[in-house]
């Protein structure tokens, strides 16, 4: 069973890395989506460790939707790009499980996925 809530009032800005590259896509009508997937660092678990001793932290994944003016910049991101997206939020369930979703609003490269040459 799938169902679908806006949460009203809810925007929010989301900083994470971009965790594949955009996927492009229409609706059933034919309009043109890009959807994002993005990884957010949890906070860390008490008394949880990673193998090397560290600190554990949950990833949360944010699908994002992107629409309309959007949509030309979004598909020039890459898979690793650090990005700062502000959108309204929307949770869905689907068999028993609670995901989020966003609809981009505003999006805003922090950091490019490629390593950037230094010179003196």
């Amino acid at each position: 069973m799938k169902s679908d809530k806006e949460i009203p009032g809810a925007i929010l800005s989301l900083d994470g890395y971009l965790a594949k590259d955009p996927e492009a896509g229409k609706t059933h009508d034919g309009k043109e989506v890009i959807n994002l997937l993005i990884g957010l660092n949890g906070t860390p678990v008490d008394g949880k460790t990673t193998e090397d001793g560290k600190p554990y932290r949950p990833t949360w994944w944010v699908r994002i939707s992107v629409w309309d003016d959007l949509i030309a910049p979004a598909k020039k991101l890459e898979k690793g790009t650090f990005i700062s997206v502000t959108g309204k939020i929307q949770t869905r369930e689907y068999e028993e499980k609670q995901y989020w979703d966003m609809r981009a609003e505003s999006i805003r490269i922090i950091r490019e996925a490629k390593a950037l040459e230094l010179k003196k």
